[in-house]
């Protein structure tokens, strides 16, 4: 009971009134309560499904995958982090996806351990494997361990084969034989070009042949005035490499150093 004093009422302070310690009890609960429940929707990966790897066969399980889906605008850089170092490095999966649910043809981003994959083209099988990385993002793990690293971004498949189409006139049909093979990629951040190519034919057999076919290759592909980094040429026949030519910084080596380099 409030005590009176001099014809002044002595009033309890608030913490000692019981109803202020059950109201904070109250708000303290649905504190607790909102903190758990909110943080259930916090990460893309919180309905990741685990999928079983099955052998070509299809009679014997080999591993396993997980897949998260979700629309292409919500896997942001940082998202993609979180995915990466609070789910796909904490478990031993053999591959995992995240496939766009807005994307046709079926795109999305794949993870392994220490690379990541952004907007790729992922097979419309039951385990969503890479299909393609032509236009995708590849990142690294930073040494922070809570950021990812922008390796570098690669061409997309129109870009490609556009390259392509202008190297291909460029190799002499003789040599073009019983197979051949272009592949081109950009090699760093800045997308500088590396292109990879693979003759094989019964006529390159010696290396004094590769060298000529090689050198006067590379030659042509200098004045199509690409930016290209690294050039790879592999020359042999029935799949048994003669020899290897590479070229760094082909844009930059004059005739006379590309002259001057032979095949490994």
């Amino acid at each position: 009971m409030a005590k009176k004093k001099e014809g002044i009422v002595e009033k309890k302070p608030i913490y000692k009134k019981w109803w202020f310690w059950l109201l904070a009890l109250i708000v303290a609960f649905f504190v607790f309560i909102f903190a758990v429940g909110g943080s259930g929707s916090k990460h893309i990966y919180d309905d990741a499904e685990v999928l079983d790897v099955m052998n070509g066969f299809k009679t014997e399980k080999i591993g396993e995958m997980s897949v998260v889906r979700a629309d292409e605008s919500e896997v942001t850089e940082e998202v993609l982090a979180d995915w990466y170092y609070n789910y796909v490095n904490q478990h031993d999966y053999n591959w995992n996806v995240i496939v766009y649910t807005d994307s046709n043809p079926t795109k999305g981003c794949y993870a392994i351990k220490g690379l990541i994959n952004k907007d790729v083209l992922l097979d419309e099988n039951d385990t969503y494997s890479l299909s393609s990385d032509a236009g995708s993002t590849t990142y690294v793990p930073n040494n922070d361990g809570k950021t990812l690293k922008k390796e570098y971004t690669m061409l997309t498949q129109e870009e490609q084969d556009r390259i392509k189409g202008e190297i291909e006139p460029l190799i002499d049909d003789s040599y073009k034989g019983d197979s051949y093979l272009i592949e081109v990629s950009s090699t760093t951040e800045d997308n500088r070009l590396a292109i990879d190519i693979e003759l094989s034919n019964e006529s390159l057999l010696e290396k004094e042949t590769c060298n000529k076919v090689a050198r006067e290759l590379a030659l042509k592909i200098k004045q199509l005035d690409l930016d290209i980094e690294e050039l790879s040429i592999a020359l042999g026949n029935n799949y048994k490499i003669t020899g290897w030519f590479r070229i760094d910084d082909l844009s930059n080596t004059s005739q006379k150093d590309i002259n001057a380099i032979s095949i490994n």
